[in-house]
């Protein structure tokens, strides 16, 4: 996995007017790392990464741009530093955004302000039960990346009910967000990421409104479903506890 947070990944500074900008708005493990890494690769779709998550992109950005004090993150600068350094030459903005991490735009309205007439793609998993196992597997070994470590595990139903919990709000909490500001965002599944690759990125692409002739088969498939026995008996304690 690309470390996006390096300065490395900063772009020529962009001080046009003209900017667009999309909103990757997905919920943890439906792949969305794997996706804003193709698009980081294309070279034509900004730097999408994090970058409102204040346990990592906020406190990594921030060091970067040396701004910020005592916790305290002047959110209005830090985006305007954002679209500055990770504006790609054709003047496309991207981010990827979680709904638990999207209160300090939303209570200032700065999405309108800051990104007007974004693009919102929807990220989501048609396997809930998949992703809340995969969910628990990863709080509990703090590896997000892979299943390293996870043999040693135990079910814990009551963790497990947390998971399940908190993905199914995250999931209606975008529904809600999307219905009470009438977008109609893309919708873009998991599994269709993973089986049908190029057609999910080429809908993208014209979604957003860009060309390219980037070859993404020449990309490696990063997406691989993290499973064992132990996914697939939890999968099956979740089934137990929520029968009727």
């Amino acid at each position: 996995m690309m470390d996006v947070y390096e300065p490395k990944f900063d772009q020529p500074e962009y001080t046009k007017d003209a900017r667009r900008y999309y909103l990757i708005c997905s919920a943890p493990r439906t792949g969305s790392s794997h996706l804003c890494e193709l698009l980081i690769a294309s070279g034509v779709m900004g730097v999408p990464a994090e970058y409102f998550n204040n346990r990592s992109g906020i406190r990594r950005m921030t060091k970067n741009f040396g701004i910020g004090r005592n916790g305290h993150v002047p959110m209005e600068r830090y985006i305007e530093l954002l679209k500055k350094h990770r504006t790609t030459a054709n003047g496309l903005f991207g981010a990827k955004i979680q709904h638990w991490q999207i209160g300090n735009l939303t209570k200032a309205k700065l999405i309108s302000k800051h990104f007007p007439g974004a693009k919102f793609i929807h990220l989501t998993r048609a396997d809930i039960l998949a992703q809340i196992v995969s969910h628990n597997i990863a709080v509990r070994t703090g590896n997000w990346n892979s299943m390293q470590g996870h043999e040693a595990l135990e079910l814990d139903r009551q963790s497990l009910r947390k998971s399940a919990q908190f993905i199914c709000e995250e999931r209606a909490a975008w529904d809600y967000f999307f219905a009470a500001n009438e977008i109609d965002p893309l919708h873009i599944r998991y599994e269709d990421l993973e089986t049908d690759r190029d057609s999910v990125i080429a809908k993208l692409f014209d979604f957003v409104g860009v060309e390219t002739d980037f070859d993404f088969l020449q990309q490696p498939t990063a997406l691989r479903r993290q499973r064992s026995q132990i996914n697939a008996d939890w999968i099956d304690a979740l089934k137990s506890d929520a029968g009727y």
